[in-house]
């Protein structure tokens, strides 16, 4: 009989140092709010040497997408993106794509044989760190001013982006 008291002893403290581990690895994160500025950030353009900073965009409405090539609802979602940025290309929207942990190699293989045209910008996990990216896609819509207007975590379908992004323009 002392063998199952031990277990459950062991069981315990196993499930015990998990919940304390969860709570002190993500405890530092600050949570990203509807109405919260847009943290700022400066991450490498895909085959470019130019650093990006999403304040460059202040001025227009953006939709920031975190995605992988890896990611079947991202890859399905990108051409709906695509087509998003032209139909709306006269109406002060940006799609910015923000991918994930993927060499611009990998990257640029993915591009070979998909037709996307958006820029692309390569995080090594800081900038979906800063907005509490745990699934993907992610996509958040950030307003001329830099205001969270929105987040939406799954694949983005046109009609919900028309829904998203009409009551700003």
């Amino acid at each position: 009989m002392r063998f199952p008291k031990i277990l459950n002893i062991v069981i315990l403290f196993s499930i015990l140092s998990i919940i304390i581990w969860t709570v002190v690895n993500n405890s530092d994160r600050t949570m990203i709010n509807i109405g919260d500025i847009a943290p700022n950030f400066k991450i490498e353009t895909l085959n470019s040497d130019n650093m990006f900073h999403l304040e460059e965009t202040n001025g227009t409405i953006r939709i920031v997408n975190f995605w992988a090539s890896w990611c079947s609802p991202c890859v399905e979602e990108l051409p709906v993106l695509q087509n998003m940025q032209e139909e709306y290309k006269d109406q002060n929207i940006k799609v910015l794509l923000v991918n994930l942990n993927e060499t611009e190699k990998a990257i640029n293989l993915f591009l070979d044989t998909n037709s996307i045209d958006l820029p692309i910008y390569l995080d090594k996990g800081e900038v979906a760190d800063m907005y509490n990216v745990t699934q993907y896609p992610t996509s958040f819509l950030i307003s001329e001013e830099g205001e969270i207007l929105g987040k939406f975590v799954g694949e983005l379908t046109k009609d919900y982006i028309v829904e998203w992004i009409e009551p700003h323009l």
